[in-house]
């Protein structure tokens, strides 16, 4: 039985690490994409925060998979790069969508900045503290961190500050005028 659950983990890691690849290259070439032929944009430029977010998530997982147990607790809080910015990136991307449709805001202008902030209070905290993450590494299975005391705080706003975005990409979509827009606005939502 030991044996089974240990191939069937050992299966699920392989998939884990292709996935994480393929996301890994997809968001790279995307922010390529972006920086060649629609640096201009606004809303380029958001999106292209968010794709860096999820460049750093996945590098951090995907290095930790490959150098583990060899400084697995390194690339676990680097992986926090992009965790950490990823509500300023999204708050970002979703004020530049509603920007597009008209609809401003100067409380909404003013949350990717209070995100960036929390997001580098966050980054300081996760490498020089041990309040949000703790270093026991679990190794068996894939390798996490453990959660530290200011975590679950740190998922409410996470959480709520994407809600917040979600939110304001669907109110986009609402406002859009036309059909192309509509359908665009539709695929930035998924």
């Amino acid at each position: 039985m030991a044996a089974i659950l240990e191939s069937v983990l050992s299966v699920v890691q392989l998939f884990n690490r292709i996935v994480v690849t393929g996301l890994l290259v997809t968001a790279v070439a995307l922010a390529i994409y972006i920086v060649l032929y629609n640096w201009r944009s606004h809303i380029a430029r958001a999106y292209a925060g968010v794709l860096l977010c999820v460049i750093g998530t996945y590098l951090g997982d995907l290095l930790t998979q490959i150098a583990q147990p060899l400084n697995s607790e390194f690339w676990l809080r680097f992986q926090w790069v992009g965790i950490a910015f990823v509500p300023a990136a999204m708050l970002g991307l979703a004020d530049a969508l509603l920007r597009a449709t008209g609809d401003t805001s100067p409380l909404r202008r003013l949350a990717p900045k209070v995100a960036l902030a929390i997001g580098a209070l966050t980054l300081s905290l996760i490498a020089f503290t041990d309040l949000i993450a703790n270093p026991d590494v679990a190794l068996n299975g894939l390798p996490h961190l453990a959660p530290g005391a200011l975590f679950y705080p740190f998922s409410l706003y996470y959480f709520a500050s994407i809600g917040w975005s979600i939110y304001s990409v669907l109110e986009a979509r609402r406002r859009s005028l036309t059909a192309t827009t509509k359908r665009r606005m539709t695929y930035f939502a998924l």
